[in-house]
C-alpha cells in the first residue's frame, strides 16, 4: 500500500481532481485509429534515438508497428509479438485501434516504452541472439522477469527524458497505479478473502482507471491468480539491483547489458548474476 500512497503524492502535483480528469476528460481519449498508430510510431522513434546513451548494444532490427488483427477483441490491450526465429517476421508492436474513444492517449508513450522500445523488443531481441542457450531457456515465459523489465522501462523512459509532456507523464503514473494496485487487490482476492466488489472498490478509490477497465482487470486477477503481481514485483527487483550496481560504480549501460545477457531468469538467479558481476569488479 506504500507504493499506492507514494503514487498519490505524485498525482497530487497535477491537481486535486486528477483522477476525475483522467477518467472523464474527452481530451485524454483517442479519436481515430490513425492517431493511435501515429502516436506509437513517434514514441518508438524517439526511444530508438535515445537508446544508445543508455544501452551498450541495441537490436539490429527495428520494432515494427502494426494494427492488431481484426480478430483481436477491442478489450485486448496493445501488445508485443517477438520476431520469428528464422527472421521471416520482425518483432512487432501491435496497437489495438478498435474503439479508440476507450483508449487513453496519455498512456501511448508509457505503453510504447513497455511493449516496444526499450521494453519487450530489446529483451526479446537480445534473447534471440543467445544461441548457446537451450530453447526452453530462451522461450520460458517467466513473467516476473519479462514484465518486470518492461515495467522498469516505463520509469527508465522518464530518466531518458522521453515523456513529451505532463499528460504523457500522467499516463505513466496511471499505469504505475494499476500495477501497484494489483499487489493489493490480487493478494486481497486470493489470500484475504476479498469479494470481487471489494477489489473493484479499492481500485476505484486508489487508481484513475475507468470502471470498465477496473472490472476487466479484477476479472483477470480472478482468472489467473498471481500473474498480475509479476509486473511490480519484477520492477522492484530490477530497481534494487540497479541501485546496488550504481553504488558499486557500475555504468547503467553495463547493468542493462548484464541483466539481458542470459534470457529470462527467476529473480533469485537474476540476483545471483548481478551480484557476481558486481563482485568481479
Amino acid at each position: 500500500m506504500r507504493l499506492i500512497e507514494d503514487l498519490k503524492r505524485e498525482f497530487a502535483q497535477y491537481g486535486d481532481d486528477v483522477f476525475g480528469r483522467i477518467r472523464n476528460d474527452p481530451a485524454f481519449r483517442h479519436t481515430s485509429a490513425e492517431e493511435m498508430l501515429a502516436a506509437a510510431r513517434t514514441a518508438v522513434t524517439k526511444a530508438e534515438a535515445a537508446a544508445p546513451q543508455w544501452f551498450r548494444t541495441t537490436p539490429d532490427a527495428a520494432c515494427a508497428i502494426k494494427e492488431a488483427p481484426p480478430a483481436v477483441p477491442a478489450h485486448v490491450p496493445p501488445h508485443y509479438f517477438p520476431a520469428a526465429e528464422d527472421g521471416s517476421r520482425p518483432g512487432t508492436y501491435f496497437v489495438n485501434t478498435k474503439e479508440p474513444q476507450n483508449r487513453l492517449k496519455i498512456e501511448d508513450e508509457a505503453t510504447a516504452y513497455h511493449e516496444a522500445v526499450p521494453g519487450h523488443h530489446f529483451e526479446y531481441s537480445k534473447s534471440a541472439l543467445l544461441k548457446g542457450l537451450p530453447v526452453v531457456r530462451r522461450k520460458t515465459p517467466i513473467s516476473v522477469f519479462g514484465e518486470g523489465w518492461a515495467l522498469y522501462c516505463e520509469r527508465l523512459a522518464d530518466e531518458m527524458g522521453l515523456y513529451s509532456n505532463d499528460e504523457s507523464r500522467l499516463g505513466m503514473l496511471t499505469m504505475d497505479a494499476m500495477r501497484a494496485g494489483r499487489l493489493v487487490v490480487d493478494t486481497g482476492l486470493h489470500a484475504k478473502g476479498w469479494s470481487r466488489q471489494q477489489a473493484i472498490d479499492y481500485l476505484v478509490g486508489n487508481t484513475p482507471l475507468s470502471l470498465m477497465q477496473i472490472e476487466s482487470e479484477v476479472d483477470r486477477y480472478l482468472g489467473e491468480p498471481g500473474q498480475a503481481l509479476a509486473y511490480m514485483v519484477g520492477r522492484l527487483k530490477f530497481q534494487e539491483l540497479r541501485r546496488k550496481a550504481e553504488k558499486a560504480g557500475k555504468d547503467v549501460r553495463d547493468f542493462h547489458e548484464v541483466v539481458l545477457s542470459q534470457g529470462r531468469l527467476t529473480l533469485a538467479l537474476l540476483d545471483e548474476v548481478v551480484e557476481e558481476w558486481i563482485a568481479d569488479a
